[in-house]
């Protein structure tokens, strides 16, 4: 189905019935739904049409923590995290809407260097995950079993943090080991790639600061807007307890923009704004 709001179309797929569905009819019928999608249609040609879908969807989280904020208001974090994810795509909306400017250097530096940093630490993920099996250490085996789709939704304090920590656990292990699982070769290589990243992490972290904004391209700011989003997941988990019906409608606005033809199977087209 497909409705027309202020000349924009937003399409919900076959496959959003269930619980919470008609919060979502209710929201998308709002005649105030034009700033969900505002100014899409001006997004940078190169923005993959995922993206054009994940920006519906951030639409609708930034729509439900208005509308919900009464309820939102029993968990105090939930109220944070969903200021933080309406000044986000705040500055998303004003980007698509005016044209984008060259992106600075410092920024493709930071993001050149987060992309080197979190590809290489599953290097030495393996090693001490190996090493906190052999050893029953609960501790260090919950701290280095993490998932490349965990690494990605890392903000980057989070990641500089996390390397920086793992790297320091390498260094502490007897010699014994580092020897036997390389890690005199592993550890000079990763702390450089955290001592490059960490000085950049305040440049680009910076998007509740408005006077950044004019720097970031619309694909950034939709990423900043995602990462935000990632977090407000993480307390709205609280709700399952608290009030299911909240969490449930939440659920289902977070699903905007997904295909509705999309595969159920890993590797196939239409992935949920979600991931």
């Amino acid at each position: 189905m497909t409705i027309q709001t202020g000349g924009m179309s937003v399409g919900i797929g076959g496959r959003m019935a269930g619980p919470g569905f008609g919060y979502v009819v209710a929201v998308v019928q709002l005649a105030s739904l034009g700033r969900c999608g505002a100014g899409l249609e001006n997004i940078p040609s190169p923005m993959k049409d995922v993206k054009i879908q994940q920006g519906k969807m951030c639409g609708m989280v930034d729509r439900f923590t208005t509308d919900r904020a009464t309820d939102l208001a029993l968990v105090p974090a939930a109220v944070e995290e969903g200021a933080d994810v309406r000044a986000a795509y705040l500055l998303f909306t004003k980007a698509t809407g005016t044209p984008v400017v060259q992106t600075q250097e410092v920024t493709e530096k930071a993001e050149a260097a987060r992309e080197q940093l979190r590809t290489m630490l599953p290097a030495l993920l393996g090693p001490l995950s190996s090493v906190a099996t052999k050893a029953t250490d609960v501790d260090l085996l919950a701290r280095s079993t993490l998932k490349a789709r965990q690494l990605e939704r890392l903000s980057d304090t989070e990641l500089s943090t996390l390397a920086n920590d793992l790297i320091t656990l390498g260094e502490d292990q007897p010699t014994a080991v580092k020897t036997k699982y390389a890690l005199p070769l592993i550890l000079p290589i990763l702390r450089g790639y955290q001592t490059d990243f960490a000085p950049l992490v305040g440049q680009t972290q910076g998007i509740i600061d408005g006077r950044s904004s004019d720097n970031r391209t619309a694909d950034q700011l939709l990423k900043a807007t995602m990462q935000q989003i990632y977090e407000l997941d993480k307390v709205m988990k609280i709700f399952k307890i608290l009030n299911p019906g909240l969490y449930k409608d939440y659920r289902a606005a977070r699903r905007i923009g997904k295909r509705s033809g999309s595969s159920k199977k890993k590797g196939k087209g239409g992935a949920a704004p979600q991931a």
